[in-house]
């Protein structure tokens, strides 16, 4: 119910407003810089008030209504508040004055200091995976770091803290999880949120004591048992859909049993990560030695040759309109056998991103494979661009 004060109310809170625009400009004047402009990452809470009295006046609006009209409306969120939550939906380990439940950061709120529940907290994580709100290219590239930390495994994100976590760190150091996080203390209340870009899923915590509990502890505990699940979850999802043998079939016609001498087995293994390709032949020729071959410009045969395929994200609709989709990935071609190049200055065992689309055959890539799925969400067949060949699952 709203009083009959309300309106007032919210002029003076506008005329409050424009006054705590001036002292807060006031005060930041006299205020030395920490570093250059992209010297280093540090924690702002300012940087976000800014932006705030920025998309206020660029819209006209106040800061609160774009809240409430660009995310809290259009997801849902139906416990979630700027500020002035009602105690009764609130969890509140003592007094309302002890545990600060009433206190608002006034213009620093967009920093932090929101009221909100977990379901609501999933909500907007679900949306912020599915770019509900935004396009996906802006998802993208949002979930990305912005500048590096003291720490190789964490980065600096806009807003994110942006924390790589190794999956098999003594067998394979370099397959790492990407995750994407914001955390936050007030009093006694704490909340934390992660985004587990490549699962396509995340988790929320929100607790409330005396005194506060660690989050960051909380998410330690709660990922070390959930993110292998996850891991274990994926490769078996993985397995049962792309799993098996592929071989080729005349023109005859699909229903064909006629094979010419092309086949190509996918699996998975829980030592690596993604897709395993082999072995593969093309009209009797051995593939995966060939692409290291034209990869590496040696006719050499590779000792240990490898191919292992990862999903780009990138999915159409089926062209003979059966209501199917089509599903691109990209192979990585190694030679596994060599001797390794270790943690030196410069030399790499990860450098397979400087080689996409590195071969091509009249302008299609050799390392894109296509997967072409039924209306039921089967894959029936997979093809290689390069090779103009398509291979259907038996």
């Amino acid at each position: 119910m709203v009083s009959p004060n309300y309106q007032t109310h919210r002029n003076r809170h506008v005329e409050h407003g424009h006054f705590a625009h001036e002292k807060f400009f006031t005060g930041l004047n006299i205020m030395y810089p920490s570093y250059p402009a992209w010297q280093t990452a540090t924690y702002s809470n300012v940087a976000y008030q800014l932006l705030a009295y920025a998309l206020e006046n660029i819209t006209g609006k106040k800061f609160t209504d774009i809240l409430d009209d660009r995310v809290i409306k259009p997801l849902g969120l139906n416990r979630t508040y700027y500020e002035n939550a009602p105690e009764s939906v609130g969890v509140i380990p003592g007094t309302v004055k002890d545990t600060y439940w009433n206190v608002s950061l006034g213009d620093a709120n967009p920093g932090g200091n929101m009221y909100s529940s977990a379901t609501d907290l999933s909500t907007l994580g679900r949306a912020i995976l599915s770019s509900t709100l935004i396009k996906p290219s802006l998802t993208r590239r949002w979930l990305n770091p912005v500048t590096f930390s003291a720490d190789f495994l964490a980065s600096v994100g806009a807003p994110w803290g942006v924390r790589r976590i190794q999956l098999a760190k003594e067998t394979q150091p370099h397959r790492t999880l990407s995750v994407f996080t914001k955390a936050g203390t007030f009093r006694k209340y704490t909340a934390f949120i992660t985004l587990l870009r490549d699962f396509n899923l995340g988790f929320t915590i929100m607790m409330a004591g005396n005194p506060a509990l660690n989050n960051f502890l909380g998410a330690d505990l709660l990922g070390a048992s959930l993110i292998p699940a996850y891991d274990a979850v994926a490769r078996d999802e993985a397995d049962q859909l792309y799993s098996g043998t592929y071989v080729s079939r005349s023109s005859a016609g699909f229903n064909s049993t006629t094979s010419m001498n092309s086949s190509l087995t996918i699996s998975t293994d829980p030592n690596k990560p993604g897709l395993g390709v082999g072995p593969w032949t093309s009209n009797g020729v051995d593939m995966l030695s060939m692409a290291i071959n034209l990869q590496s410009g040696s006719s050499s045969a590779p000792l240990r040759p490898e191919a292992r395929l990862y999903y780009t994200q990138l999915t159409s609709n089926s062209t003979d309109g059966s209501g199917g989709k089509r599903q691109s990935w990209k192979a990585v071609f190694e030679d596994t056998g060599g001797p390794a190049a270790g943690q030196q200055l410069w030399s790499t065992d990860c450098g397979a991103w400087v080689g996409v689309t590195g071969i091509t055959y009249a302008s299609l890539p050799l390392d894109e494979f296509i997967f072409e799925f039924d209306e039921a969400g089967k894959v029936v067949s997979v093809s290689n661009l390069a090779l103009r060949e398509t291979l259907y699952k038996v």
